[in-house]
């Protein structure tokens, strides 16, 4: 597998930014408050290396990985932060302020899933609904981890962790 390209996410990463600019608004607004960073990354750490033991890739990780298998993880941290900011940390809080805790929450996983939408179409056709599937399970898994942590590293790290697992199949 070849390692993922980040545009997508740093323009994911630069809109939500701007609009924190743009709205005088803080960090902690689009979930990278510093109170709530300690359990948040012990949460998406923790939920990452659940997904490591599930997925049986433990043997393979502690026998050490390749140089680009680093890279890629680095890579998918950054992607995973943009795109979390944005969708779980900027729209989710602002959905479920307007419509409702439940609705905010489904709409923005829904928007991810779209957003996701050009990666799986091109996807083979035997494994697109697999892909449609598996984003919907992800996102709606983020989003509820931000209603629980409220940071958006904890679904950040899962994400990035989750993702790193199959640049490693």
């Amino acid at each position: 597998m070849t390692c993922p390209v980040p545009e997508p996410a740093a323009l994911a990463g630069v809109l939500s930014g701007a609009a924190l600019v743009y709205r005088r608004q803080p960090p902690r607004s689009a979930g990278w408050g510093r109170p709530l960073l300690g359990p948040a990354l012990q949460i998406g750490v923790a939920v990452g290396l659940l997904s490591i033991f599930l997925r049986g890739m433990t043997t393979r990780l502690l026998s050490g990985v390749s140089a680009e298998a680093a890279q890629a993880l680095l890579i998918l941290l950054a992607i995973a932060a943009g795109e979390e900011t944005l969708f779980r940390g900027y729209l989710q809080p602002r959905f479920a302020a307007w419509l409702g805790a439940l609705p905010g929450w489904l709409l923005s996983a829904a928007l991810f899933v779209l957003y996701q939408a050009p990666r799986i179409i091109l996807l083979p056709a035997e494994k697109q609904w697999t892909g449609w599937g598996v984003t919907a399970l992800h996102s709606l898994l983020a989003g509820w981890m931000m209603m629980k942590v409220r940071h958006a590293a904890a679904p950040a790290l899962y994400r990035a962790i989750s993702g790193w697992l199959l640049f490693l199949l």
